[in-house]
């Protein structure tokens, strides 16, 4: 039956309401429509601070679980400390006080868990009571800020801690990191890797190094050498033992030892007076991590590290063993990074195991059969590139310190895996054709790629480019008048120059570009034979990069790291130094400081909004992103909710030039809206 002969007073309802009424309601209904998307962009878009927009994972280097509750779980990443209270399926930064730190260690109080300890890579280390909501910064010493390799709390008196720092070398605290006793032992000549327990004598300590183990029975009062059986390395000045970089026991076999080494993993069982190699069926032999099964001493976990080699099945592998090192088996491979950095067992369901590798955190189970992948929350990529496509709004693509291509929808924040570039191991620059976007180029430490289909597939382009494999391509500029120019700037070899996208290339290397490194270049937008290089200097081309001047006059000695020109007018130009900004009207015949309110730092990177070109963006190492409104006479900075204090890339939305996007070091890309 029809829907209207069963509601007669709704059709007399509808007979009775006008033209005007119908269209004044549809206004009200489009009004409220409209500012229902404007809600939603802008909370996208982070209107009035940053908002992280991925992407998830990183490099994990230190694991500690809670003794008492296991679904507490504690991450160090190379920028920030994350906690999970769910055993590891998401994740939350609990500090911004490790902002780019470097964590390199973790240990928790066993008798009071919500003690923590975190040892840095460059600024010492730190202490929190209260599960990581708040930190208090530990002073070994009157010296340095120490670099901190090992740092461990004592089992049986939690209140006794040890570290080795690279500056002070190796301290002890017996007032739970009050006070600290710098100890001048053997160990300060000689770099630590690992320092371990003895889980029953816990004043028995050992030591991997740099050059073979060592051994304190007192304390780390005094040390000696146990390397009976290591292999050797030949130096010019002695032979020493094998370098150590992490040892391994258990409560329930605490004679048992075990070392893994760049030859391997050797094992001691008569209280370490000698080693035996224990290493039949590992494939790598270089061994980063180990770590036993507390319940049974004969199950340990191996993790390692690929080496240099840049291909898709030289990823970071974990091996198992169940019957003390006899025999290995393996049980997980990571094909996205080369590093197996750490593992752990959980101490109450030794099935349960964590591991972090150079690009994620991973979750078994089962002992090592299955494993699930647990970085929900964890954003601590490095970018060292973005680059947009203007022919198709919001797509974004991102080098993440690697070799590794990411495209992404920012509404979306989704990111996906375009291409990994199997003979290269960083992506440095990217650069897309402005006429045809389906091409891409990418600068690498293996010269340069290209990409005729947005990034799928990509071809050798280095033709002509002499540069030594492991130096790289800093920077690509394409002419916007002539796509088929391209410019590379290298990383000490100078400029060249393809007229025939990418297929050959030639050296410009004349004048001040000569055998330069060069960070950055830049190509005029009206006059195109017109290119500037940043180097130690501001270099100048008139004529295509055949030649190149100098135009250095007002700008400090320090180097130019980054040069931005003003699409508007051409010949305002802006570089970033090792010490400030400066600017220039004259197309770089002179140059002025323009500092008012803004670091004299080192600038990473510079961004001129196109449509309100007085809108200049900046930011520093170590120090943020800052705005200016004036044209670069004042600044002040924008760092509301950005994490990382490093934005190595700026770049702004072509179609939407007013959302502005940082690649950080530590924390991903940010995205903010500034619209009026």
């Amino acid at each position: 039956m029809d829907v209207k002969n069963k509601s007669p007073m709704i059709n007399r309802i509808n007979n009775h309401i006008s033209k005007r009424t119908r269209v004044l309601i549809s206004l009200i209904l489009l009004a409220f429509i409209l500012v229902s998307l404007a809600i939603g962009i802008n909370g996208i878009f982070g209107k009035g601070s940053w908002k992280n927009m991925g992407p998830e994972g990183g490099s994990i280097t230190s694991i500690a679980i809670d003794p008492v509750n296991d679904d507490i779980v504690y991450a160090g990443t190379t920028s920030n400390v994350y906690k999970s209270l769910n055993g590891g399926i998401t994740w939350t930064a609990i500090s911004t006080a490790f902002d780019n730190y470097g964590i390199q260690t973790i240990a928790i109080d066993p008798e009071m868990p919500t003690t923590l300890y975190v040892g840095t890579y460059y600024h010492g280390m730190f202490k929190s009571t209260d599960g990581g909501k708040t930190w208090n910064a530990m002073v070994a010493s009157n010296a340095k800020e120490p670099s901190v390799h090992s740092l461990i709390v004592d089992p049986v008196k939690p209140s006794t801690l040890y570290a080795y720092t690279y500056y002070e070398g190796f301290m002890n605290s017996t007032d739970g990191g009050k006070n600290w006793n710098l100890l001048h032992t053997v160990l300060s000549d000689v770099d630590v890797n690992v320092l371990v327990n003895d889980p029953v004598k816990t004043a028995v300590l050992y030591a991997g190094t740099v050059s073979g183990i060592y051994k304190s029975t007192d304390g780390g009062m005094n040390w000696s050498g146990i390397n009976s059986g290591l292999p050797t390395e030949s130096y010019p000045d002695a032979v020493y033992p094998v370098g150590v970089n992490t040892l391994a026991t258990a409560a329930a076999d605490p004679l048992t030892l075990y070392a893994g080494t760049d030859e391997g993993i050797f094992k001691s069982i008569d209280d370490d007076t000698s080693w035996t190699d224990v290493n039949t069926g590992l494939f790598e032999l270089t061994i980063n991590t180990l770590a036993i099964n507390p319940a049974d001493p004969n199950t340990l976990y191996a993790g390692t590290y690929a080496g240099h080699m840049a291909n898709s099945t030289s990823g970071g592998k974990v091996y198992k063993s169940t019957d003390g090192g006899k025999n290995w088996d393996l049980v997980y491979m990571d094909s996205s990074s080369k590093s197996i950095n750490v593992i752990a067992i959980d101490p109450i369901k030794p099935n349960i195991l964590f591991l972090g590798t150079g690009k994620r955190f991973e979750k078994s189970t089962d002992g090592g059969r299955n494993w699930i992948s647990c970085i929900s929350g964890i954003t601590n990529t490095w970018i060292d590139v973005l680059a947009f496509d203007s022919s198709i709004p919001n797509r974004l693509y991102m080098a993440e310190g690697d070799n590794v291509l990411y495209q992404s929808n920012v509404v979306s924040r989704k990111w996906n895996i375009v291409h990994t570039f199997v003979d290269a191991t960083r992506v440095f620059s990217l650069a897309i054709d402005p006429v045809a976007h389906t091409t891409l180029y990418a600068g690498t430490d293996n010269g340069v790629y290209k990409s005729t289909d947005r990034g799928s597939i990509w071809i050798a382009a280095s033709q002509g480019l002499s540069i030594p494999k492991g130096d790289y391509v800093a920077s690509l500029a394409i002419d916007p008048v002539t796509p088929s120019t391209l410019y590379a700037g290298t990383s000490g070899y100078g400029v060249y120059k393809s007229m025939n996208g990418g297929e050959s290339w030639f050296a410009l290397n004349t004048g001040c570009v000569k055998r330069a490194r060069v960070y950055q270049l830049a190509v005029d937008p009206e006059l195109p034979n017109v290119i500037y290089a940043a180097t130690n200097i501001v270099c100048k081309s008139t004529d295509g990069g055949e030649s190149w001047i100098a135009v250095s006059k007002g700008l400090p000695s320090s180097f130019s790291a980054t040069i931005a020109i003003d699409p508007n007018s051409p010949t305002t130009l802006y570089a970033g130094t090792f010490g400030g900004i400066f600017k220039s009207t004259d197309g770089g015949a002179n140059w002025i400081a323009i500092n008012h309110g803004f670091p004299m730092e080192i600038v990473a990177s510079i961004v001129i909004d196109p449509t309100r070109p007085n809108i200049i963006y900046a930011s520093i190492y170590e120090n943020g992103v800052y705005k200016s409104v004036d044209n670069g006479g004042s600044w002040s900075p924008m760092n509301d909710g950005l994490r990382s204090d490093t934005a190595y890339e700026l770049v702004v939305n072509p179609i939407t030039p007013t959302i502005l996007y940082a690649g950080t070091a530590g924390g991903g890309v940010f995205i903010f809206d500034d619209t009026p």
